[in-house]
């Protein structure tokens, strides 16, 4: 009779072994699949971010190049993309609202590499996306056409 229990006993063990086993395995498997869930809506926000980012610099009236009273959409002004960047840090606190968690800096790559720090501070920490989006230059001046790209950093 004793060894009919402890027999039992051992059995018992051994499903209850078994079921933490299969409950560990199972909750492993569930935090993973969270951990890349989170992962990837978190990357669908920041490129949410980043279009909504772009938008807004489309129609900013600071960087919108007018040729002939005809305002030119995905084309940026050099010369009010200059005197935007120089603005000090408490004037462009007025874009702090409009552009959260970003870093927006402009370069001009055709016919000579230059570059803007158009909006970002220096204590943005995070995740960071980067999302490159080409823009026309325009120089009001010597009525010509560049070419580069808005360098948008968006840090979740």
């Amino acid at each position: 009779m004793k060894k009919q229990s402890q027999m039992k006993i051992g059995e018992s063990m051994v499903i209850i072994i078994i079921f933490l086993f299969l409950l560990v395995f199972g909750l492993v498997f569930y935090v993973k699949y969270k951990l890349i869930s989170v992962e990837s809506s978190a990357k669908e926000n920041a490129n949410l971010i980043a279009i909504q980012t772009v938008q807004k610099i489309q129609f900013l009236p600071e960087l919108q190049c007018s040729i002939e009273g005809t305002i030119n959409y995905n084309c940026i002004d050099i010369y009010k993309l200059a005197s935007l960047s120089e603005l000090s840090e408490e004037k462009k606190g007025v874009y702090e609202s409009m552009f959260p968690k970003t870093k927006i800096s402009v370069k001009q790559t055709y016919p000579t590499y230059l570059e803007w720090d158009v909006y970002g501070k220096a204590s943005i920490t995070g995740n960071k996306h980067l999302f490159p989006i080409p823009f026309a230059f325009y120089n009001t001046t010597a009525n010509q056409h560049y070419f580069g790209y808005v360098e948008i950093q968006v840090f979740i």
